[in-house]
């Protein structure tokens, strides 16, 4: 479990850092570039919860 958790930080931060790059690179708006990985990860977060409670 801790595994799991290291490794979805890992994914979380790369994700959030790729991002990043292409608002700085101008590519997508920064406000865009900001929000997204938050909300991504957490439908992702809440999609896996939700999964769990009913299974």
């Amino acid at each position: 479990m801790i595994i799991l958790g290291m490794c979805i930080g890992l994914g979380f931060f790369i994700f959030a850092e790729t991002s990043r790059q292409f608002g700085l690179a101008g590519k997508v708006a920064p406000e865009i570039a900001t929000w997204v990985p938050l909300f991504a990860w957490s439908f992702l977060i809440i999609t896996v919860l939700l999964f769990q409670e009913d299974g």
